[in-house]
C-alpha cells in the first residue's frame, strides 16, 4: 500500500468516526427533552352548570389541558362549613354556592406553579371563563378519596383546588303549592299558633319545599264561617274550614297573569294553585299595605277520623282485702266508658275472679285471704273515639290499673283490661259466735250441733267420751262434765263449751298469749278463752232446768179501746197456776196484773173549733178543749181608729190597733203602713219651674214632693237624619223617628249580586237597592268580564287550555348544541316535556344538549405550520387556534410539534399518526440509565429555567427523538459502506 492509499484510508476512517460521533449530541438532546419538568401556569375549567333553584348540583367538569386531571368536584354554600357531595342535593333560591374542583398533575414531571411561601402562583385560573381562586391547602374533608397520598405532596405542587362562587340563585315564580294538613282529631284543641298547628309545606312547583313561602296567618272556623275560640276543640262529624294567608320570602314571587288584573288598576292576577292534602283549595288574591301580593287559600276538612285512644289509666279500684266485697267502680279518662255488661258475674263492665281460677259472683261474695284476685274491665269508646291500632289492625295502646301496668286485648271497638292484684293478707276475726244450740231440758240429751256465725271458721276436731266436734257440756251444780250419753237433770245449772278452729288464711285476734275476741252463744255473751290465734272456746251457762214441765194454755191478746185497757198475748199453766210470756214457759210472768197491760187508747179524730170541742171518731164522744180563734194574717177588720184580725170561724176580731206609718202625698192622705188604709189630711203638689219630666211624646213639670208631673206638652223643633232623631228645642230630648238616608251618586257599593249607592251621612254604611251588574264582554283567557257601570269583576279570566305542538329532538354535534324533544303551547308559548302538558319546562335552557366538542388528534405538520384535527367520525375539522406557525429551536426543530426544518426538503420528522402507549411511554430503564458521558440525563436539567408546557412537548412525546437517532445511525452506516466499496474498488484497480 502506498502512502496515498494509506492517507485515503485514514481520511475515510476519520470521516466515519466524525459522523458516528455526531450521533451522541442528538441522543443527549433527546434524553434532555424527555426528562424535562413541565410547569403549569394556566388552569381552565369549563362545563360546570350554574346552580338552579330546585335542581341538583352539577358534579361534572372539563379541563382544557392534558397536564392535569380533575379528580373530584364538590359544592358548598358560600362561606359554608360543610361540603355538598350528594348527587341528590339541590340548590335553594336566594343563596350563593361555591364549586370546588380538585386537580392532580397528569404526570410526575408536571407541577403547579407556587411562590416562595409554597402558595399557588398560577397566573391564570378560570371557571367557565370567569376568574377563579386557587388553593393547595390539604383539606382532608375535601380530599376524602385516597386522602393518604396527599400527605406525601411535600412540594404542594402536585394538587390544586380551584374555587369559584356563582351568582345568587334566582327563584322561579311560584305557580303551585302543596300543603300537608294533619288529620283533625276529635277532642284535640284547635291550634292557635302556626308552630302548634302541625301544618307543613310539602312541595313548591312540584319540588321539595325550599323556604320560599311564609304563612302570614292561618284561621280555623266552622264550615259556615263561625270563628273558633282559642279554647275550643275539634268535634267528630263536623266540617271545618282552614284559611291560610301566604306571602313570599327569600326573593321568591308568585306567578301572575300579565293580561289579567284585579279591580284595582295595575295589580296583576296571580296564577297560583294551592292543594291541601291533595284537595284543590279556593284561592283569592290580595295585597298588603306595601303592595306585596298575597294569596289567600281556603279548604274544607272533615273531622271524620275518630280520636285515637293510646293510653288508658284506671284508678280508684279498691285493692282486694280478705273479708271485703269486690269494688265494681273505677275512675277513667275521656273518650271511653264501661261496656255496660251486667250479669251474674259482671257489674258495670267489671268482673272479679281468683287468679287463674273461678269467677266471683257480683252479689257481695267476699275476698278470701292469701289469694290473688284478677279484675277484668271491659271498655268501649265513646262517640268520636276509637282505641288505637297499628297498620296491621292490632291494638296499639297501653293501660294501667291503679298506676300499675295492665294487660290489654280486643280491637278498636272494644277492649278487655286485665290486672292481677297482689295476694290478700290473712284476716283476723275479732268476734266469734254460734247459734241454734238447744238449751238444757230435763230428761233430754245435750245438743252437740250448732250453727257457726261465719263460714271462715268451724268445729274443732276434738271427739272423745265427753266431747263431740269440740262441743262439751258441764254440770255446774254438781261440778262435773257430762258424757255424751248423759241426760239433763231437773233444777240443775249446765254450761256448754264450744271450741272453734279458724279456716286456712284466717286467725283470731291474739297477742302475747291473750285473746282479743268477743263471743256469743245463741246471741248471748259468752266467756272466751284461747290457746292460740287459730282456736277459741266459747263458754256459756244456761239457766237451771225446771223441775216441773208446764203445759201452758194460750191467752190471746185483748186489744185496748178508748174506754178500757188491753193485755198482750201470754200463756197460763193450769197445773202450777203460773203465767209465762212464751209457749215453752221459759219466761215467767211474776205479776200478771202489771205485765202486758196495753193502755187505753186516746180519743182521736174530729176537730175542735172556737165554738165546739172535737168528737172522737172511735167512740163518738166530745173530748178535749175548745180551739182558739183562727185569726187570719191580714188586717181584714178596719175602721177610722185602726185595724184588727178577724176569726175565720166565728167572725170575731182581736184587739184593734191604731193606724200608723205612711206619709201624706200630693192629693192623697197618708196610707197606714200595716193595713194600707188612708188616714189623716191630704197634701198639694209642688210643681217645678223647668221641664224636669220628659218622655218620647213630650215634656212636663215634675212635682218635687211626689215626683208626679203635670200635663205633658209635645216636643218641638230640631231636625232628624238617618242616624239621629230630632232634638226638642225646649227640653233638649231626642224624639220622633230617624230621618231618611242621603244616598250619593257613585256606585260605591259592589258585590257579586250587583251595585248600589251608599248613604253619605257620617257613620251610616247603608246602601240603597242593589242593581244587577251590566256585564261587559265575556271573559276570555286574557281579560275578565267587567261590569260597565261599576267596573266590578263579574267573571275572572278563563283558565288557559294548552294546545301543544311537538318539537322533534335535534342531535348535538362537535360544534353545535342539540335539543331534547318537547312540546310548545300554540297559545301561551309555554314548554312541556309531555304531550298532556302536565310537566312544564320553566327553564328553556334545560332542553339544550351541549355540543360534544372536538376530540383532538396528535399534531399534524407541514413545512410552515402545525395543527390538530378532530378525530370524530364525519368531522375532521381543524381545531380552532391550534393551527400556528412553527417555532424552531437552534436545531431547527419546532418546539411544539417537533417538526424539523431542512433546507430543500419537506421531511416531516414527527409522524401524524396517533401515539400509542408503546411510543408515548419510554421504559423505566431508559429514564434512569446514564448517558454515554457517564451522567444521568435528568441530572443535567435546570428546573429553574424550565419552559412552559405550551412551548415544550410533553415528556411522553419522544418518537421524533428516536427517529433522529435512527436516521443518524443509518447515515453513518451508509458512509462506512460507501467508503468500503470505494476502497475495495480502488484495491482491485491497483
Amino acid at each position: 500500500m502506498n502512502k496515498t492509499t494509506a492517507y485515503k484510508r485514514i481520511f475515510f476512517t476519520l470521516l466515519c468516526l466524525a459522523m458516528l460521533t455526531s450521533i451522541f449530541p442528538a441522543s443527549a438532546f433527546a434524553a434532555k427533552e424527555k426528562f424535562n419538568t413541565y410547569q403549569i401556569d394556566d388552569v381552565t375549567i369549563t362545563g360546570i352548570d350554574a346552580p338552579t333553584a330546585g335542581k341538583t348540583f352539577d358534579f361534572t367538569a372539563e379541563e382544557s389541558s392534558q397536564k392535569y386531571n380533575i379528580i373530584k368536584v364538590a359544592w358548598s354554600e358560600q362561606n359554608g362549613s360543610n361540603y355538598i357531595t350528594g348527587t341528590s342535593s339541590s340548590a335553594s333560591p336566594g343563596k350563593k354556592y361555591t364549586v370546588y374542583v380538585v386537580l392532580e398533575v397528569a404526570t410526575a414531571d408536571h407541577y403547579f406553579l407556587t411562590d416562595a411561601a409554597r402558595k399557588p402562583a398560577v397566573p391564570s385560573v378560570t371557571v367557565n371563563g370567569s376568574p377563579a381562586v386557587a388553593s393547595n391547602t390539604q383539606d382532608y374533608n375535601l380530599f376524602s378519596i385516597d386522602a393518604s397520598k396527599y400527605a406525601h405532596d411535600s412540594t404542594y405542587q402536585k394538587y390544586l383546588v380551584v374555587m369559584y362562587t356563582f351568582p345568587t340563585v334566582e327563584a322561579p315564580a311560584i305557580s303551585s303549592i302543596e300543603f300537608g294538613i294533619p288529620a283533625l282529631v276529635p277532642g284535640e284543641s284547635v291550634p292557635t299558633t302556626w308552630q302548634a298547628s302541625g301544618i307543613k309545606i310539602d312541595r313548591i312547583n312540584g319540588s321539595a319545599n325550599n323556604g320560599q313561602i311564609n304563612v302570614n296567618s292561618f284561621v280555623w272556623s266552622l264550615q259556615d264561617g263561625t270563628p273558633l275560640a282559642g279554647n275550643e276543640v275539634f268535634e267528630y262529624g263536623k266540617k271545618y274550614t282552614l284559611r291560610l294567608t301566604l306571602g313570599t320570602v327569600n326573593g321568591a314571587s308568585f306567578a301572575t297573569d300579565a293580561n289579567h288584573f284585579l279591580a284595582q288598576p295595575g295589580k296583576p292576577f296571580p296564577t297560583v294553585t294551592v292543594k291541601m292534602n291533595g284537595k284543590d283549595a279556593a284561592v283569592l288574591p290580595t295585597y298588603d299595605s306595601s303592595s306585596n301580593l298575597l294569596v289567600v287559600a281556603s279548604c274544607v276538612f272533615d273531622c271524620d277520623s275518630a280520636a285515637q285512644i293510646k293510653k288508658i289509666d284506671l284508678t280508684g279500684i279498691d285493692v282486694p282485702a280478705a273479708g271485703n266485697a269486690p269494688d265494681f267502680t273505677f275512675n277513667g279518662g275521656a273518650g271511653y266508658e264501661n261496656n255496660g255488661r251486667n250479669d251474674a258475674y259482671y257489674k258495670n263492665g267489671m268482673c272479679w275472679s281468683v287468679a287463674e281460677g273461678s269467677y266471683l259472683a257480683n252479689s257481695g261474695q267476699a275476698f278470701a285471704p292469701n289469694t290473688r284476685y284478677q279484675v277484668d274491665i271491659r271498655l268501649k269508646p265513646q262517640f268520636g273515639y276509637e282505641f288505637a291500632t297499628n297498620s296491621g289492625g292490632n291494638l296499639d295502646l297501653t293501660a294501667t290499673v291503679n298506676d300499675n301496668p295492665a294487660t290489654v286485648s280486643g280491637n278498636k271497638n272494644e277492649i278487655l283490661i286485665t290486672y292481677v292484684f297482689p295476694e290478700t293478707k290473712t284476716l283476723a276475726f275479732s268476734t266469734a259466735g254460734v247459734t241454734d244450740i238447744d238449751a238444757p231440758v230435763t230428761g233430754q240429751l245435750p245438743d252437740y250441733t250448732v250453727t257457726y256465725s261465719n263460714v271462715n271458721y268451724g268445729p274443732a276436731k276434738y271427739n272423745d267420751s265427753s266431747t263431740t266436734n269440740g262441743i262439751s257440756w258441764y254440770n255446774e251444780t254438781d261440778k262435773k262434765p257430762l258424757r255424751t250419753g248423759d241426760k239433763f237433770e231437773a233444777a240443775k245449772e249446765y254450761s256448754v263449751s264450744v271450741t272453734i278452729w279458724a279456716n286456712d288464711g284466717y286467725t283470731f285476734q291474739y297477742k302475747s298469749g291473750t285473746v282479743n275476741v268477743s263471743g256469743t252463744v245463741n246471741g248471748e255473751k259468752a266467756v272466751v278463752s284461747s290457746r292460740s290465734d287459730v282456736e277459741v272456746t266459747l263458754t256459756y251457762t244456761f239457766p237451771k232446768t225446771e223441775a216441773h214441765k208446764c203445759s201452758p194454755l194460750k191467752v190471746d191478746e185483748h186489744k185496748a179501746t178508748c174506754k178500757e185497757e188491753g193485755r198482750k198475748t201470754h200463756y197460763f199453766c193450769p197445773e202450777c197456776g203460773k203465767f209465762f210470756e212464751d209457749s215453752k214457759c221459759t219466761k215467767e210472768i211474776a205479776n200478771i196484773n202489771a205485765w202486758g197491760v196495753i193502755p187505753k187508747l186516746e180519743h182521736t179524730g174530729g176537730k175542735a173549733t172556737c165554738e165546739n170541742r172535737a168528737v172522737c171518731k172511735n167512740c163518738g164522744e166530745y173530748y178535749g178543749d175548745f180551739a182558739a180563734h183562727s185569726y187570719g194574717s191580714g188586717w181584714d177588720y178596719k175602721d177610722a181608729s185602726g185595724h184588727a184580725h178577724t176569726c175565720k170561724v166565728c167572725g170575731a176580731h182581736d184587739t184593734v190597733q191604731s193606724h200608723g206609718g205612711g206619709t201624706a202625698t200630693c192629693g192623697k192622705a197618708a196610707k197606714c203602713a200595716e193595713c194600707k188604709e188612708e188616714y189623716g189630711e191630704v197634701l198639694q203638689h209642688q210643681w217645678s219651674t223647668t221641664w224636669t219630666y220628659t218622655d218620647s211624646k213630650g215634656h212636663a213639670h215634675k212635682c218635687s214632693v211626689c215626683g208626679d208631673h203635670d200635663t205633658v206638652q209635645d216636643h218641638i223643633g230640631g231636625t232628624a237624619d238617618c242616624q239621629n232623631k230630632a232634638k226638642c228645642s225646649a227640653c233638649g230630648t231626642e224624639y220622633g223617628k230617624a230621618g231618611e238616608h242621603k244616598y250619593g251618586t257613585a256606585w260605591d257599593y259592589t258585590s257579586a249580586s250587583g251595585h248600589a249607592h251608599t248613604c253619605t251621612v257620617k257613620g251610616c254604611q247603608e246602601h240603597d237597592t242593589v242593581v244587577k251588574h251590566t256585564p261587559g264582554p265575556a271573559a276570555t283567557e286574557t281579560s275578565a268580564q267587567i261590569c260597565t257601570e261599576c267596573k266590578y269583576v263579574i267573571a275572572p279570566a278563563k283558565q288557559h287550555e294548552h294546545k301543544l305542538t311537538k318539537v322533534n329532538a335535534i342531535d348535538e354535534t362537535c360544534t353545535t348544541a342539540g335539543k331534547q324533544q318537547h312540546y310548545v303551547c300554540d297559545g301561551c308559548g309555554k314548554l312541556f316535556s309531555d304531550i298532556k302538558g302536565t310537566k312544564e319546562i320553566t327553564d328553556p335552557a334545560a332542553l339544550t344538549i351541549p355540543a360534544t366538542g372536538h376530540k383532538e388528534s396528535s399534531w399534524k405538520s407541514d413545512e410552515d405550520t402545525h395543527w390538530k384535527e378532530c378525530t370524530v367520525k364525519g368531522c375532521g375539522a381543524v381545531i380552532d387556534a391550534s393551527k400556528q406557525s412553527h417555532e424552531f429551536d437552534k436545531n431547527k426543530k419546532c418546539v411544539i410539534c417537533r417538526y424539523k426544518h431542512e433546507v430543500g426538503t419537506a421531511e416531516i420528522t414527527s409522524p401524524s399518526q396517533p401515539e400509542t402507549e408503546e411510543t408515548a411511554k419510554p421504559a423505566e430503564s431508559d429514564k434512569n440509565s446514564p448517558d454515554d458521558f457517564g451522567t444521568n440525563a435528568a441530572d443535567t436539567l435546570d428546573t429553574t429555567t424550565a419552559v412552559d408546557s405550551v412551548s415544550t412537548p410533553s415528556s411522553g412525546d419522544n418518537t421524533a427523538l428516536w427517529i433522529i437517532v435512527a436516521a443518524s445511525v443509518s447515515l453513518a452506516a451508509g458512509c462506512m459502506i460507501v467508503m468500503t466499496v470505494v476502497l475495495v474498488k480502488k484495491n482491485k484497480k491497483d
